[in-house]
């Protein structure tokens, strides 16, 4: 609540670290059609590459859990689920 009164006055008062709040205020009477550009806008190419890596890896790893434990319900032996998953013997194991 101490900061309170510079946010009564004109952004340029507040400083450069309350500018990102300002800004977000600014944007958030936007559309929500021009608010997606802005932020969208505001990230580079190469984070978004990144982000979507990060998604591919997680949705990846999900679908072979989800083999894995397909196959040790079909009564697959360990060893084979490793062989044709790439998970460790232990990572099966917690998958049981």
């Amino acid at each position: 609540l101490e900061n309170m009164r510079k946010f009564a006055g004109k952004p340029e008062d507040m400083g450069s670290r309350y500018a990102p709040v300002a800004e977000a205020a600014r944007m958030n009477i936007l559309p929500t059609g021009d608010r997606i550009k802005y932020f969208y806008n505001m990230v580079t190419d190469e984070e978004r590459l990144d982000i979507g890596a990060a998604y591919y890896e997680d949705g990846f790893k999900a679908g072979i859990i989800k083999t894995a434990k397909a196959m040790l319900a079909d009564k697959v032996a360990p060893e084979v689920v490793a062989k044709y998953t790439g998970l460790t013997l232990e990572e099966i194991q917690q998958l049981r």
